[in-house]
């Protein structure tokens, strides 16, 4: 007999934690303690089915349904607009339970009571819900999703020096897949995370102390909260960091022969309350000064490196509006406007040419009067002269 109702359900935990089928094979195989961190309670269907085919990995590994996994760039997407489109049922969303975990039935429930709330893709939201947001899995009929970790996306409330993995499930399973170096290609988007932590830790070494590393990750993560919330803003207008943006900075050439585009801190804030983060506090400016602002240059921000932090948030470095306004076509009008002084210069030198040779020929023209007036007196001269 094949448990497929407990194989369909691990695919959860393979998609939450991007493990390909071959992982999720292998851990089934590893042992009883390595099976429950995909079920926490396997039946004795699933127990014996795997007994039955320890020799044969591929033959369990048929039975696996295949999945996807999401790109970075589309849960980023995702997680924005759920911020959007729920934003009318925050309060609703806080009240509901301050337990951390809460089962999936119960959320279903919730979710489709919830006002205000028109979107086109309801279902789809909710299955991304499921895959971002699951904790883990007791049996196919009861799966625990981090209520927790959703209210915190939703309500930017994520406790001090917690990354967003942290908040998003307590599971160590995928920590453990990376240190193992088995982890798929799909594991893009926790890679990101890493990537991006690193490249925003602005000071740093083996030296510092708990206290102040405590506080750097503090202040990093609530930097990642005021670009989730830029982005969020820049989603909702449709614009590009640029075309925000680029009015508060100044062209400054270097000795290399290089531009950079930089902002001012000053600059730099205006934009992002005009942007309508106008609510933004003392401690949240400190933080993005800390992130962007370059000592060296004054502590001026790059234009250009603040866009690529936001692509890992979601916003394009450029759009099609940008790139229609870069490659501009002159209109006929325009074109034949264009063609005037051209035009006007090539008239001038066919008419000054015309001129020359009118000269030319009416001074040719008064030689040859002059000439034939001068043989008309020497003929009465002659004349005169005879006899």
């Amino acid at each position: 007999m094949i448990p497929n109702d407990e194989l369909n359900a691990i695919t959860l935990i393979g998609q939450r934690e991007k493990l390909c089928r071959d992982d999720i094979t292998a851990m089934m195989l590893a042992g009883e303690e390595s099976l429950r961190m995909l079920i926490r309670e396997p039946s004795m269907k699933l127990i014996n089915f795997i007994k039955a085919n320890l020799l044969d990995e591929d033959y369990i590994l048929s039975f696996i349904p295949r999945f996807e996994m999401p790109k970075a760039d589309f849960e980023s997407q995702v997680l924005r607009e759920m911020r959007i489109v729920l934003r009318e049922n925050f309060d609703k969303i806080e009240e509901r339970t301050r337990d951390e975990l809460l089962t999936w039935q119960e959320f279903e429930v919730f979710y489709h009571s919830m006002d205000n709330f028109e979107y086109p893709h309801k279902d789809k939201l909710l299955e991304f819900i499921k895959y971002f947001f699951l904790d883990h899995i007791v049996t196919p009929e009861l799966c625990m999703m981090n209520y927790m970790a959703f209210k915190e996306h939703l309500l930017s409330t994520r406790p001090p020096g917690q990354t967003p993995e942290k908040s998003r499930n307590g599971s160590n399973l995928r920590s453990a897949r990376k240190s193992e170096g088995s982890m798929s290609d799909g594991g893009s988007a926790s890679a990101d995370g890493g990537m991006m932590k690193s490249r925003l830790l602005a000071t740093g070494g083996s030296e510092m102390d708990e206290e102040k590393h405590a506080e750097e990750e503090r202040m990093l993560d609530i930097a990642e909260q005021c670009f989730m919330r830029i982005a969020d803003l820049l989603h909702i207008i449709q614009k590009t960091v640029r075309a925000v943006f680029l009015r508060y900075s100044q062209p400054e050439n270097f000795k290399d022969g290089s531009i950079l585009e930089l902002m001012s801190p000053r600059g730099f804030l205006e934009g992002i309350q005009d942007l309508g983060f106008d609510d933004i506090t003392e401690l949240e400016a400190a933080c993005l000064m800390k992130v962007l602002a370059k000592p060296e240059l004054e502590n001026a921000i790059i234009l250009n490196e603040f866009v690529l932090i936001m692509e890992n948030f979601g916003i394009p470095p450029i759009v099609e509006e940008d790139e229609a306004e870069n490659d501009y076509a002159p209109t006929d009008d325009e074109e034949e406007k264009e063609k005037e002084p051209e035009q006007a210069e090539k008239k001038g030198e066919e008419d000054a040419e015309k001129e020359k040779q009118d000269a030319a020929e009416k001074k040719e023209e008064e030689l040859n009067k002059t000439e034939k007036t001068v043989k008309e007196k020497d003929v009465t001269s002659d004349g005169e002269g005879k006899p």
